[in-house]
C-alpha cells in the first residue's frame, strides 16, 4: 500500500481517557418530542427528537446516540434500527461484498449460535463493499480479534485509485490511517482482548478543506466505551477523499454485523434532529422508539419514547 506524506494533522485529539459525563443526565439534552406520524408506511419512518447542544458543556465531550426499537414500554428485547446500511451476512456475501486477488475464495461466512460472521485470510485479500456509503456517516461493525497479535482494518472511503482511510489495530495498538499513515498515536488496547466480540465506531465527516473523524470503542454488551477519539480533523492528501467510498475489511478478524447510519443520527451537537428509519424489513407491529445515549467513557441511560409506531408490513421478513 503506497503511503502518504502529506497528511497534516490540523486539530488536537481531545478526550481519549476522559470521564463519564453526568450531563446525559440532565433535563433537556435530549428528549421525544410529540410525533409527526404514529405510522410507518411505505418501508419507512422519520425518527425526530429534541435536543439541547449548549447543555454539552465542553465541545470536546459530546454525547452519541444509538437507536432501536422494542414492543416493550421499558425498552428491553429491542432491536437496532436500520437507515443507511446493514449486513450481518446471514444471506451470505454476494449481496452486499466481494473478494479479489489470489485469495478471495478463503472469505468465508460462520456460525456460532445465531450469529454469522465473514471470516477471511489473515494477509489475504480485502473484503470490499458493492456500493459506496453517504459522504457524511457513522459506520459500525462488531469484530472479534483473533489471536494475541492480531490484525485487522476497517477502511471507509476507499477509492479506485486504492487511497482511503482505515482504522487499523496491531501490537502498536488502535491507530486511524490515510493510506497507511497514522494521522495520530496509536490507541493502546490492552483492554482489547482476542476472542471476544467489540463494536468499532467511525465517524467521518467532510468539511470544505478537512475531514473529521470521530471513534468510540463498545464491549460486544455496550455498557462501557473502552476508547474514545472526538472531533479530530485532518486535511487529506488526496482530495478524493473528500467524497464517497468503499467500506473494506481485512486482516486475522471475524467481522459480524455492520452497520452504516447518516452523521446526524448518531452526534447531539448535529442541529437536524431527524433520519430516516428504515422500516421495509420490520415485522408489522407497534413500537417504542429507544435512543441509547452514551458519553466518553459509559453508555449512560437509555431513553424511550411514550408513544409507539405503528409499522405496516404485511409481507415483512422480519430481517431488521
Amino acid at each position: 500500500m503506497r503511503w502518504s506524506t502529506r497528511v497534516s494533522v490540523v486539530a488536537a485529539v481531545l478526550g481519549t481517557t476522559l470521564a463519564c459525563l453526568p450531563v446525559l443526565g440532565q433535563v433537556g439534552l435530549f428528549s421525544f418530542g410529540p410525533p409527526d406520524a404514529r405510522i410507518a408506511e411505505a418501508g419507512s419512518y422519520t425518527v425526530r427528537w429534541l435536543d439541547s447542544p449548549v447543555a454539552i458543556p465542553n465541545a470536546g465531550h459530546i454525547p452519541s446516540v444509538t437507536w432501536y426499537y422494542s414492543r416493550q414500554q421499558d425498552g428491553s428485547e429491542r432491536q437496532r434500527m436500520v437507515s443507511l446500511f446493514a449486513d450481518d451476512f446471514t444471506r451470505g456475501l454476494s449481496a452486499n461484498w466481494r473478494a479479489d486477488g489470489p485469495f478471495a475464495f478463503d472469505w468465508k461466512v460462520a456460525r456460532e449460535q445465531d450469529r454469522a460472521f465473514v471470516v477471511g485470510p489473515r494477509d489475504g485479500s480485502a473484503l470490499i463493499g458493492l456500493q459506496p456509503t453517504e459522504r457524511d456517516v457513522v459506520i459500525s461493525a462488531l469484530v472479534r480479534p483473533r489471536g494475541v497479535l492480531s490484525r485487522f482494518a476497517l477502511g471507509f472511503r476507499t477509492q479506485p485509485n486504492g487511497s482511503a482511510y482505515q482504522l487499523t489495530a496491531d501490537k502498536d495498538g488502535l491507530a486511524l490511517r490515510e493510506n497507511g499513515l497514522a494521522v495520530r498515536p496509536p490507541i493502546a488496547t490492552s483492554q482489547l482482548l482476542p476472542g471476544r466480540w467489540y463494536w468499532f465506531e467511525i465517524g467521518i465527516r467532510s468539511h470544505p478543506r478537512d475531514v473529521e473523524l470521530r471513534l468510540r470503542v463498545f464491549d460486544e454488551a455496550r455498557k462501557n466505551v473502552l476508547c474514545c477519539v472526538s472531533q479530530l480533523n485532518i486535511r487529506p492528501g488526496d482530495r478524493n477523499l473528500l467524497r464517497t467510498g468503499l467500506l473494506t475489511l481485512s486482516g486475522s478478524a471475524d467481522f459480524s454485523t455492520v452497520y452504516v447510519d447518516p452523521w446526524q443520527a448518531r452526534w447531539l451537537d448535529d442541529v437536524r434532529n431527524e433520519f430516516r428509519w428504515d422500516t421495509s424489513g420490520v415485522p408489522a407491529g407497534s413500537y417504542y422508539l429507544v435512543a441509547e445515549l452514551c458519553a466518553d467513557r459509559q453508555v449512560q441511560r437509555i431513553q424511550v419514547s411514550d408513544y409507539q409506531v405503528e409499522v405496516r408490513n404485511p409481507e415483512s421478513d422480519g430481517r431488521n
